[in-house]
């Protein structure tokens, strides 16, 4: 159904054989067409601490590699807080821009890491949400182009899919709370087969299947472009952005290769067959560009 603009309660009523019925709605906001249009590129990163597969921890090269990009916005996840001020600075350094940062613990108390958001554009608000299960989501309201963003960062339970479904849930519920248009990143640790994954999807387009199906979704020889390319053994690092939003349209994604090949002292193994060279991080990073009209 195609909607003008304005605000609508939309239905969903199913009945089964047996007579059953049960009904679902969905506020859809419209906004009026424009002319103007943003081009939003996002990172989704787990960095692992900052350590690479040769096992050695260089910040430098994590910046290196964000400042190289030049993504609007950055999700990271496994960041110590303690490195933050070096991230950053080095950020600012290789740069020339001002980046601003929005951090929240793994779980309340906990000094070790978390979710971090880096934009080298302007914060409107900031706020976070701890989820069951000792995980976290981090929140931020970013002006791009005279439009406000709200950029959700997480990192979700490694051990068990039905935790991580009702963290989802939690997540899209926070979410929900934050006007459109709404992008959430992070390490889901569930492939895109997962129930988890499947519902978060319900809500969210899954971008790399959004520019698989519009042909514009690359990754590097060695990590061939399917469902399941890999950003660590298999996807599990996500860019989501709203279905909802109605002004949002996927422009491209990529998995870029970021092994280099003058360092072949890997000790940190995948056991996948593009191990041969060192990683700033034992994630590959994703990337995608979103156009907001």
């Amino acid at each position: 159904h195609t909607f003008s603009a304005g605000s609508y309660l939309a239905y969903l009523t199913v009945t089964d054989n047996s007579g059953a019925m049960t009904t679902a709605n969905v506020q859809i906001n419209v906004s009026s067409p424009s002319t103007a249009s943003t081009q939003v590129k996002v990172l989704s990163w787990n960095v692992s601490f900052g350590q690479g597969t040769d096992g050695v921890t260089n910040w430098n090269r994590i910046a290196t590699w964000i400042a190289n990009i030049n993504p609007d916005l950055v999700g990271l996840c496994e960041m110590p807080p303690s490195e933050i001020g070096t991230l950053v600075s080095l950020l600012n350094q290789k740069t020339g821009r001002s980046w601003s940062s929005h951090f929240v613990a793994k779980f309340p108390g906990y000094e070790y890491e978390g979710n971090l958001i880096l934009t080298k554009h302007s914060f409107v608000s900031t706020s976070s949400r701890f989820l069951s299960y000792e995980r976290s989501v981090a929140q931020a309201t970013v002006n791009i182009g005279g439009k406000n963003v709200n950029f959700f960062a997480t990192h979700l339970d490694h051990t068990s899919s039905s935790l991580r479904y009702q963290q989802v849930t939690e997540l899209t519920s926070f979410a929900s709370n934050f006007s459109q248009p709404r992008i959430v990143v992070g390490d889901f640790n569930a492939g895109p087969d997962l129930s988890e994954a499947i519902q978060m999807a319900g809500t969210y387009y899954d971008s790399w299947v959004e520019a698989m199906n519009i042909g514009t979704a690359v990754a590097y020889p060695d990590n061939p472009v399917y469902l399941h390319t890999r950003t660590r053994r298999g996807r599990i690092d996500y860019v989501f952005y709203s279905r909802s939003a109605g002004n949002m349209f996927m422009k491209s994604a990529q998995i870029p290769d970021t092994r280099d090949f003058s360092n072949t002292n890997v000790v940190i193994r995948l056991g996948t067959a593009d191990d041969s060279h060192v990683r700033p991080s034992d994630h590959n990073l994703m990337i995608a560009v979103i156009e907001i009209r």
